[in-house]
């Protein structure tokens, strides 16, 4: 069995962050920037409701966020290097013509060979020493919760968050960063169901 290693989409393999500050900016008349968003849940620093943030998310077209090719990259290297890779992203629910989006950005930018899980709840996809890569604390936490390793994608909203095992910026070294670290596991985190991995 492949050690297994997960990606997440937003935030992690693209800039949804970058369209939503402009879209915000456009119909608030202010002039925020992404470095201002230090709170994942931004309706704690911004005057807004919770569902209009939501709304502004979905008023966003996949065709306008970029990739973090670094990112991108590192999945073609870890793949390559022979581990299991898996996207696995959380849908906004109300909203799921996005998802068809996503999944076409997906296609053209990391291949059709990588399956992608869509869920709330990404903890329920680990087993012991499975890996997730994401810039969302409460998906980290879920990770970690069920014995997974957590890596961290260093993003402004997720600066005080401290728990994972590893962070990682999204720099032309993120893949063979993360790759030099998950090389570097003890093989004793690879016991799955009494199997070594």
């Amino acid at each position: 069995m492949k050690r297994r290693v997960f990606f997440d989409v937003d935030g992690t393999l693209c800039d949804l962050m970058g369209p939503f500050v402009d879209k915000y900016n456009e119909q608030h008349g202010t002039n925020i920037d992404i470095s201002g968003l230090t709170e994942y849940d931004f309706d704690k620093l911004l005057p807004i409701k919770p569902e209009s943030i939501q709304d502004i998310f979905a008023s966003i077209h996949y065709d306008d966020v970029k990739p973090f090719q670094p990112m991108v990259d590192a999945i073609k290297l870890i793949d390559e290097a022979g581990y299991e890779v898996i996207i696995v992203t959380a849908p906004m629910w109300d909203h799921c013509f996005q998802l068809s989006q996503k999944k076409v950005w997906l296609e053209e930018k990391v291949g059709h060979h990588i399956p992608v899980v869509v869920t709330m709840d990404k903890g329920i996809l680990c087993r012991a020493g499975d890996i997730l890569i994401d810039d969302a604390p409460r998906f980290l936490e879920q990770w970690i919760e069920q014995g997974g390793v957590a890596i961290r994608v260093k993003q402004p909203w997720n600066t005080e968050y401290s728990n994972a095992n590893y962070s990682v910026s999204v720099d032309e070294y993120a893949g063979h960063n993360i790759l030099n670290f998950i090389n570097r596991l003890s093989p004793q985190k690879w016991i799955i169901a009494g199997e070594q991995t």
